[in-house]
Parts: structure tokens; sequence; C-alpha cells
């Protein structure tokens, strides 16, 4: 499994470290860290400041591979890169840089206990219930069952981008199909809000049927809610 940390221009730049050092134990095969392009325009000072954040990044973590865009591609520009690119693993796990995970985790047990059709899992910044409702999940959250590898998990009609770990070649099928300029969780999230959706349940789970994502019911992480420096 690779990880991918996410990051762009921020005012807070001891975030990302922060970020990385709740990973730190989980014995990725690649880890990239993934700089966002700055948008036509930026200013010169926060043009000098990404630029030395960036070469801050290089000396401190040399055993990344950084990756940086040239231009403002967003989150999913940027991801869809790393994964049709550089990226070679059957999954990756990916972590934006204002985000801490506070419960460790394993991703070889998580793989090994998934419910057998998972292709995102996520994991929330609080605890979810069934008939849970959220901005991410905009649906009823429902339990997966009660068999011993679903037992961690909700199947939720929604994810969060956050911090998730995804199946590479259907995130990259999923992407080709289904295009978004910025983030990918809204793309479901938009796809639930349509006429068709509404019409049934049948219609929702069929929508589910194509991002097939499962939010953990106790490993959580923190928001550290980073301000944008452009």
């Amino acid at each position: 499994m690779d990880l991918i940390i996410a990051t762009s221009p921020i005012k807070q730049t001891d975030f990302i470290d922060k970020a990385i050092d709740s990973v730190v134990h989980i014995p990725f095969n690649k880890r990239f860290i993934l700089f966002d392009g700055l948008p036509q325009g930026a200013d010169e000072d926060v043009v000098q400041r990404y630029n030395d954040y960036k070469l801050r990044l290089v000396n401190d973590y040399p055993d990344y591979i950084h990756i940086y865009g040239s231009e403002h591609r967003w989150f999913v520009g940027g991801i869809s890169d790393v994964i049709n690119n550089y990226s070679d693993t059957p999954w990756c796990f990916c972590i934006q840089h204002d985000v801490q995970l506070i419960d460790d985790l394993c991703t070889t047990s998580l793989l090994s206990n998934k419910p057998n059709d998972a292709k995102i899992l996520c994991f929330p910044h609080i605890k979810l219930y069934e008939g849970f409702e959220h901005h991410w999940f905009n649906k009823v959250i429902n339990t997966v069952g009660t068999n011993r590898t679903d037992k961690d998990w909700f199947k939720t009609f929604g994810w969060s981008e956050r911090v998730f770990m995804f199946d590479r070649s259907y995130m990259i099928s999923l992407l080709k199909q289904y295009p978004s300029r910025r983030f990918i969780d809204t793309i479901f999230y938009n796809q639930s809000k349509s006429r068709y959706c509404a019409k049934s349940k049948e219609n929702m789970e069929s929508l589910w049927n194509i991002w097939k994502c499962y939010t953990h019911k106790d490993i959580l992480h923190k928001h550290l809610v980073g301000k944008t420096d452009h």
C-alpha cells in the first residue's frame, strides 16, 4: 500500500508534520507528498512562502517522493496524477495535510477484514451510528451486517476524503467515468442529490454500488482546520 499526503499552500505549515506523525507507524511501500500548484496570478509573497514550505519538506522527508503540480489542479487532479503515473500498489492510503489520525490502525488488518465488496474505506471525525446523517452522509447510514469481517464497518451513502483508503485501479476507473474539477467525495454527494436517486431506495442503492464505500465505526481522525495561504 502506498501513502499519499496531499498538500497545498497552507498558513499552518507544521500541520503536515502532525499528519505524517500520525501514520508514521504504518509500513507503506512508497510515500508521496503531493503538492498542488498555485492559482494563476498568485502573490509573490505567497509563491515565496510556498517554495520555502516545499523546500523544508524535501529536506525533512527525503524518503518521500515529492510530486509537484505545475498548475492548480485541486485535490482530484493531483490524486489522479499519482495513481495513474506513480503508484503501482493495489491499494492507496490518502491523508490531507491538516488531518491527524487519533487512533492507531493496521492497514494489513483492515484489508484482511474489510467487507468483500469495499472499494473505498474512510475514517470519520466522530463516531457514527445507524441512522446518522451528515453533509458527507446525506442518506441514512445502514449497518453492514453481522458477518465477522463486516462488524467494524458501516455501509455509508457518502464518504469523506480527509483520510481514506481506496482500491487504486478501481479509483482510476471511477475518475475516468465521473470526472470532477475539485474533489472526489463531492461526486457521490452531488449524484445522490439527483432526481434519479430521490425516486427510490433502489436507485440510491444503485449509486452506492458504483462507489462501494464504507466508514469505520471506531477509527477516527481530528481535523486541524488549516487555512489556505492564497
